[in-house]
């Protein structure tokens, strides 16, 4: 296969392509999983679950990453970005991105508290209702995945539910998708518009619509955080730490008796002004990233001009 083939396509051919090829994965993956259906595979409810997000991962988010990125560029990688830090200390850039997702869970208690208040209008009833119903779904599964007391069961959930999610996401949606927006929107050094088209259909993919907003918002600052640094690296450790604390904090809950409820309350009610201090030292935190990838920038120029 010659890398790069079709690298002179038209964004909008870019996107059909890729549609095309989820869309074959997704068939693949329907006809795989019908064949181990009518073979009677059985492998326990939890164990089924965990093999079916590494399924979903590969086909829809990482192998369909890496074919296209191979048919629009002699150099892959490159193109998705998974290359080191451009600017910036790396080191420093990574703790920051390990700072920022935990620092910024009580707030996003916050933004879920106050977008799960959204109510549609009389005539919309049965659409919300059936929102609720899959917004409930997802809570019931991810609380049956994430809930487990067996050191096993944890090591698999950080596996599946932190990295494999995490690279997986990143490679579809900030390597793929902001990569061919960002190619028929404006090419300025921030392309706002690249950005938060892909954080749109990042949230809007997951389903859960009373969670839009902040992982709307995540998704922004995923997208931020790899046109500062220059690196997917940065936003898939973002990624895989938000929700590898998840996955840690549960389990650690379960195991001193702490109601897990109440950790997704922190932020909210009572303890709002958590959400408050919550919010600060994110866009502090954050700063600190965009700070220290401009300072760079800066302190490169001064050296090639002198």
């Amino acid at each position: 296969m010659k890398f790069g083939k079709y690298a002179h396509s038209h964004p909008i051919v870019k996107l059909a392509v890729w549609c095309g090829i989820l869309v074959a994965f997704f068939v693949v993956f329907m006809i795989i999983v019908a064949l181990l259906a009518n073979a009677g595979v059985n492998m326990g409810y939890l164990t089924s679950i965990r093999w079916t997000l590494v399924a979903q991962d590969l086909a829809f988010f990482i192998l369909p990453a890496l074919l296209v990125a191979c048919l629009w560029s002699e150099n892959p990688a490159q193109w998705l970005h998974l290359r080191s830090v451009e600017r910036g200390r790396t080191w420093w850039i990574y703790v920051l991105a390990v700072l920022i997702p935990i620092a910024c869970l009580p707030f996003n208690n916050t933004l879920v508290h106050v977008n799960e208040q959204m109510n549609l209008p009389q005539w919309l009833k049965p659409l919300e209702e059936w929102m609720r119903q899959m917004e409930d779904a997802a809570d019931l599964l991810t609380q049956q995945l994430i809930g487990v007391e067996s050191v096993g069961g944890f090591v698999a959930n950080l596996i599946v539910v932190a990295l494999l999610a995490g690279l997986g996401e990143e490679l579809c949606f900030r390597g793929v998708l902001q990569n061919i927006v960002s190619e028929r929107s404006s090419r300025s050094e921030t392309p706002h518009a690249a950005i938060w088209v892909t954080a749109i259909v990042f949230s809007a993919i997951h389903f859960q619509f009373y969670g839009f907003v902040p992982r709307l918002l995540l998704g922004a600052l995923f997208g931020y955080a790899l046109c500062w640094t220059g690196s997917l690296w940065v936003p898939i450790v973002m990624h895989c730490t938000n929700n590898g604390f998840v996955v840690i904090a549960v389990f650690i809950g379960k195991k001193l008796g702490w109601d897990i409820e109440s950790l997704d309350a922190i932020g909210t009610g009572e303890t709002m002004w958590i959400g408050v201090v919550s919010m600060a030292v994110t866009m502090i935190l954050i700063y600190l990233l965009r700070r220290s990838t401009t300072m760079s920038k800066a302190s490169s120029r001064t050296s090639i001009g002198s």
